[in-house]
């Protein structure tokens, strides 16, 4: 029988349904932990399987800063951020078997883990770091400016 390596992981949900939980952790193939702690420092991964009407999901970049490997759904923000096989492996919204595909395809894949965390943290220093932010708030002051 074939077995997955042993993975730690932290999954954090949304309100997004009344009956649904809003926290959970959950640790397989692990020693037990003294302190836990921040589910973004003990993951081995970042699932977000966000739905479509979320705009951007900050968990996205947050998988990128701690330079975690991310499975996400392919909702609004992470289709306009992520880029599916370089930065994120994106699965379609609403569907549990291609989630689970996807977070088994990333954890079965050292090289592709490797390749995102590398691509993640790129796009955060690159597109979303401060000096990023306040350069695309002048190109656009500017070009509002011109256009007058």
């Amino acid at each position: 029988t074939e077995t997955m390596p042993a993975a730690q992981a932290a999954m954090l949900a949304g309100p997004s349904g009344a009956n649904e939980l809003n926290v959970a952790a959950l640790a397989t193939g692990a020693a037990p932990m003294a302190r836990p702690g921040r589910p973004e420092e003990i993951a081995d991964m970042v699932v977000f399987p966000s739905r479509d009407e979320e705009t951007l999901g900050n968990v996205i970049l947050e998988a990128w800063a701690y330079g975690k490997p991310l499975v996400a759904s392919a909702f609004r923000g992470a289709r306009e951020i992520t880029r599916h096989g370089e930065d994120a492996w994106v699965v379609p919204c609403d569907d549990g078997a291609a989630l689970a595909d996807g977070i088994e395809h990333v954890i079965r894949n050292p090289g592709l883990q490797r390749t995102m965390l590398r691509q993640g943290l790129a796009r955060i220093d690159k597109d979303f770091s401060e000096a990023a932010v306040i350069a695309q708030y002048r190109a656009l002051y500017a070009q509002l400016l011109d256009n007058r």
